[in-house]
């Protein structure tokens, strides 16, 4: 293996947890339908933004160039902003008394999920010179 394949195609690792993701992705979508929770509206957002997040962990798995890399380095900062909205909006209620020790809780346990997502959507579009430069 040569060292600019190395550079476009990352680690197994990245592939499973891609995979682990989309299968959450897919799992909390069926209990949103069957459960109904909140807007639809924001739902499907969040969804979107959601499944945009998960193209470009696959992109950077297996080492494709999916749309530009200015797309990816623009959405990052969107992609934070836009889960720590959706997980204060979520989790820290304050019309339900949400409790501060439960929502750091799920923060760390969302976080732990998300934060990688995010070191591979920033590799994807900052640390991936090879895989643009080789489009055609």
């Amino acid at each position: 293996m040569s060292n600019q394949s190395a550079t476009i195609a990352p680690s197994r690792g990245w592939r499973i947890y891609a995979w682990v993701m989309a299968a959450l992705l897919l799992l909390a979508l069926v209990l949103t339908v069957f459960e109904g929770s909140g807007s639809i509206i924001i739902d499907a957002i969040d969804y979107g933004v959601s499944a945009l997040s998960l193209v470009g962990v696959f992109g950077y798995a297996y080492g494709r160039a999916i749309a530009t890399r200015a797309f990816w380095r623009v959405l990052l900062p969107v992609l934070i902003a836009w889960d720590s909205g959706m997980l204060i909006r979520q989790y820290l209620d304050p019309e339900t008394g949400s409790d501060l020790l439960i929502f750091s809780v799920i923060v760390v346990l969302v976080a732990s999920l998300l934060v990688p997502s995010y070191i591979a959507v920033f590799r994807y579009g900052y640390r991936s010179p090879a895989l643009w430069t080789s489009r055609i």
